[in-house]
């Protein structure tokens, strides 16, 4: 009997180290990702390989090595393939500049394209890189696909999640198995938060990763969304992808909103009532259908570590304290991701910069681990720990829906959590009975999606991330008004963060 990590029984007889469902094939086909099956995958001697999900046609090198002896394995292993490599010159310039801060978080996108004049597979990124690590494993080692994350448990029906409106009558709120409700909306009672009140410097600034954010009072004037690298805006920018505006993309004639939206207004109001002094910078990496490209995040990650960088060195940037991620992917080598990670480089010259990462455990009830959360326990973490946050019920009772494991390092509530949603949606489903009464007034049951309230409930390790993120802006605060750690001196970044960090998770973790 083997022990666990490798998915099947461990000691105990609990099978919990699981894989997880894949995307559906449009959402494969969307981003032109693959599955890779350990049953049918190429393999190299004494490999284990577990399922991922990546992107066919791009892989991900570090930028010193595919200027050397990488680079020429590769280009032998390409045209064993009939393919041709050509490197992303945007991520080029960018590595450079990432190489100051980090060696080991310089990378290059590289795209590939069939060379063939016959017919031909399209490419496939793991062939690739197994061919080229049959050629030199060492030369090779670096070398990453470019993972598909998800923004939560949206790839299949979850057992905690409600099905598809089509596949049988909406469910009543909780009736779910295992109680938690999907998205829905809520009424809030609360007065509204106030603007912040003055600081004595400089306030928190926590950076949320995520599907944008859309329009909620509670936010005006406290979401930026204008974060700018080289002059241009980062992240996703196209109007036409955006989800927190009407929350409809994918399949508009279904009358069903979009997996993920209202997924990043949700957190920064999570954050905002965590920290209500916070400034929150929204970049959107997420699209509609609850995919991360990971090269697209990592580029998101290295253009903020540089802005922070500036920012520490009185050279401009953009200052920043906490960044939020409620996203995740399973690695299909996890052995070599805690080592080779180019993600991991990245979180690492975050840290020397004092800017603390907190990312989603995911949502899936197994404990195989999930990136980049499972980083916490990475061998070399940078100065400032990744933060993995787990979610807990209301009543502190871990969550059924919740991934778990020693890479877990804090607990936070993430079922049923309330927060702000795009005042501006309406989806197609109704309610199930309405009427006019005597008096003229419309009366109705619960409309499931409407959304005009401004509010709603909702679960998940997204939700527990944002939550001990913005209790870190939190702390980060009360020690700078203490004269403890101020946030403007950029001497005691690392101290500061790494104290913060201590504080919340000492009466979570």
């Amino acid at each position: 009997m083997k022990e666990p990590g490798n998915g099947r029984t461990p000691p105990g007889g609990v099978r919990a180290d699981i894989d997880v469902p894949e995307p559906p094939p449009e959402t494969q086909r969307r981003h032109n990702a693959r599955v890779l099956d350990p049953a049918t995958a190429l393999t190299l001697p004494g490999q284990d390989v577990r399922s991922t999900v990546y992107v066919g046609d791009r892989m991900l090198c570090p930028l010193s090595k595919w200027l050397a002896e990488m680079g020429e394995v590769l280009r032998t292993a390409a045209e064993e393939l009939s393919l041709e490599l050509v490197p992303d010159e945007g991520s080029r310039a960018l590595a450079e500049r990432v190489q100051r801060l980090s060696e080991g978080a310089a990378a290059i996108v590289l795209s590939m394209r069939s060379t063939s004049t016959g017919p031909s597979l399209a490419p496939d990124a793991w062939q690739l890189l197994q061919r080229a690590r049959g050629i030199d494993a060492e030369a090779m080692r670096g070398a990453s696909l470019v993972h598909l994350l998800t923004a939560g448990p949206f790839w299949s029906p979850h057992p905690f999640w409600s099905p598809h409106p089509f596949w049988s009558p909406h469910p009543a709120p909780g009736s779910e198995p295992g109680g938690y409700s999907s998205r829905l909306p809520v009424a809030l009672v609360l007065p509204p938060l106030p603007q912040p009140p003055p600081t004595t410097g400089r306030r928190p600034v926590v950076a949320v990763l995520d599907s944008g954010c859309g329009k909620h009072p509670w936010l005006d004037g406290i979401v930026r969304e204008d974060v700018m690298y080289n002059g241009q805006p980062i992240g996703i920018t196209d109007p036409a992808l955006d989800p927190e505006v009407g929350g409809d993309l994918i399949g508009p004639l279904d009358g069903e909103l979009d997996l993920v939206s209202g997924h990043g207004t949700f957190i920064a109001g999570i954050i905002r009532q965590a920290c209500p002094q916070a400034e929150i910078l929204s970049t959107q990496v997420t699209y509609s259908d609850g995919a991360v490209l990971e090269d697209e995040l990592l580029l998101c990650l290295q253009q903020l570590a540089v802005l922070a960088q500036d920012a520490a060195a009185g050279a401009g940037g953009q200052p920043l304290d906490v960044i939020s991620l409620s996203v995740g992917y399973y690695h299909e080598t996890p052995s070599d991701a805690l080592t080779d990670g180019i993600l991991a480089a990245t979180f690492a010259a975050l840290g020397e910069v004092g800017v603390t990462v907190v990312a989603a455990a995911g949502n899936d009830a197994t404990t195989r681990p999930c990136f980049p959360a499972a980083l916490a326990l990475s061998p070399s973490p940078g100065p400032v720990p990744v933060a993995s946050v787990g979610a807990l019920n209301p009543a502190s009772t871990v969550a059924a829906f919740s991934n778990s494991g020693k890479w877990v390092t804090i607990w936070e509530v993430g079922a049923n959590v309330v927060s702000s949603l795009p005042v501006t949606f309406q989806g197609g489903e109704q309610a199930d009975t309405g009427l006019t009464d005597p008096s003229g007034r419309r009366r109705e049951s619960l409309d499931p999606d409407n959304f005009h309230g401004g509010f709603g409930l909702w679960s998940g390790t997204s939700f527990a991330a944002p939550a001990v993120a913005g209790r870190i802006a939190a702390e980060l605060l009360s020690a700078s008004e203490a004269g403890t750690y101020p946030l403007d001196d950029a001497a005691v970044a690392v101290d500061r963060a790494r104290a913060a960090l201590a504080a919340v998770a000492g009466g979570k973790a």
